[in-house]
């Protein structure tokens, strides 16, 4: 499942800037690195750009980069 709104807003309470939070990393699909940045409420909410993250269980994030994400949105077989 996509990351949830309330996990996006406890992410910010828990950092000093409230407005951007930056994701640097590892592609759990491909393996690239990459970065997405985390923009917090957005007219529709919270904006990912660059990648995207997934909530498999509480407090365990994956992330996608855009590629492996449009190319295929499921969770399924992602470790």
């Amino acid at each position: 499942m996509l990351i949830n709104l309330n996990t996006l807003d406890q992410m910010f309470e828990d950092t000093a800037d409230k407005s951007c939070l930056t994701y640097d990393g590892c592609c759990q699909s491909c393996g690239c690195n990459f970065k997405i940045e985390i923009h917090h409420h957005t007219s529709v909410g919270c904006g990912l750009l660059g990648g995207v993250l997934y909530e498999k269980e509480a407090n365990q994030l994956i992330a996608r980069c855009e590629a492996c994400y449009y190319s295929n949105p499921e969770l399924y077989g992602i470790k």
